[in-house]
Formats: structure tokens, sequence, C-alpha cells
């Protein structure tokens, strides 16, 4: 389940930086914003591709709690 969350984790976050929640919106989104790790890694494609990404739960816990500490410096500006 935490590949989930990872891959919604992205998608929020590009939501949050203007995105629709179209897929190649969202993939667009998150480049244009540099976010490496969602993109360079595949976490948000493999999200898409119904398949769970290759990253052990440590990764994918600090990917999910560094972008919620982004959302919130985002949203408490």
């Amino acid at each position: 389940m935490l590949h989930i969350l990872a891959g919604e984790t992205a998608r929020l976050m590009a939501f949050l930086n203007g995105s629709s929640l179209r897929k190649d919106d969202v993939l667009r989104t998150l480049e244009r914003i540099g976010d490496e790790e969602a993109l360079r890694l595949r976490i948000y494609r493999a999200y898409l591709n119904g398949r769970k990404t290759e990253f052990d739960v440590d990764f994918l816990r600090n990917f999910v709690l560094s972008r919620v500490e982004k959302m919130a410096e985002k949203v408490g500006k």
C-alpha cells in the first residue's frame, strides 16, 4: 500500500503546483517543478502502470514524508 501512497503524494504535489489531475499534466508538472525522485526513480510512472515499485519501505516512507513537509510549507505561506 505504501507504493500507492507515494504515487498519490506525487500527484497531490503536482496538483498543489497547478496541475490538473490528468496523468500527462501531472507528469509535466512534476518535470516542471523538478521532482527528480518522483520522475527519475519512476515512482509516479510505476504507480500509473499499477505496478509496485521496487523501492524499500524506508525509501517510500521518506519520499512521502519529505513531500508532505514541502506541501505543508507551501500551504502555510
